[in-house]
C-alpha cells in the first residue's frame, strides 16, 4: 500500500506543554516513526488574546488519505478540549489545534519553504539552529525532556522502547528517511 508524508502543525496556548505531549504521545503512538521540530513560544495569530502559543512541526508517514488523517487530528483537538462545533473556535484560546499542512509521496524537506505562517517559521528557524534554544519550550515526552532541538522518535520493534534521538535537521533526515523509503520498498541510494 503507498505511504505518504505528512506535515502537522500543532499548537496550543491552554496548558500547552501538557497538550502538546499528549499530542506527540498520540501521534507516537498511532504512526510509530515521527520527526519533531523544537517548540517554540510564539505570538497569537488572528486570535485576540493574551495567551502565547506552543508551536511544533512533526511529520509523519501514513498510508491514511487526507481526509482519515484529518479527522483523527480533529478528534485528536477534541480529546484535548477543543470544542470543534463552536463556529468561532478558530479565534479562541485552544488546548490543541493541529493542521495537516502538507502531503507528499516522497519525502523531501524543501517543501518546508512553502510553510509562510510565521508561528511555522519560527518553528523551522529554531530547527536550522540547534544550538540557540532562545524561545524553545520544554516539554515531557516518556520521561525525557523534548523541544529544545529537532527529534526523530520511534518505537523499537522488538523491545516495545521508546527512542528519542535528537539531532541536527540533516543527521535526522537520514535517519527518518532511511526506514520510509524501507517501508516503500525503495532503496536507500538515490
Amino acid at each position: 500500500m503507498r505511504r505518504y508524508t505528512y506535515y502537522l502543525s500543532l499548537g496550543s496556548n491552554i496548558h500547552p506543554a501538557q497538550h502538546l505531549s499528549t499530542a506527540l504521545h498520540q501521534l507516537q503512538a498511532k504512526f510509530g516513526h515521527i520527526m519533531v521540530w523544537p517548540v517554540v513560544r510564539t505570538a497569537p495569530v488572528d486570535i485576540l488574546t493574551q495567551h502565547e502559543f506552543y508551536n511544533t512541526l512533526v511529520v509523519i508517514h501514513t498510508e491514511w488519505p487526507p481526509e482519515q488523517l484529518k479527522a483523527w487530528t480533529n478528534e485528536l483537538e477534541i480529546t484535548c478540549g477543543r470544542d470543534r462545533s463552536d463556529p468561532m473556535s478558530s479565534k479562541k484560546d485552544r488546548p490543541l489545534d493541529v493542521d495537516v499542512l502538507a502531503q507528499q509521496s516522497q519525502f523531501d524537506l524543501a517543501i518546508l519553504a512553502q510553510f509562510k505562517e510565521p508561528y511555522i517559521q519560527a518553528v523551522i528557524r529554531a530547527g536550522n539552529q540547534p544550538n540557540n534554544i532562545a524561545g524553545c519550550q520544554q516539554i515531557e515526552f516518556h520521561g525525557r525532556q523534548l523541544g529544545h532541538c529537532t527529534a526523530a522518535i520511534n518505537t523499537h520493534h522488538t523491545s516495545g522502547h521508546i527512542m528519542v534521538i535528537e539531532d541536527s535537521i540533516d543527521s535526522l533526515f537520514q535517519r527518518f528517511k532511511a526506514p520510509f523509503h524501507r517501508q516503500q520498498g525503495l532503496s536507500e541510494h538515490f
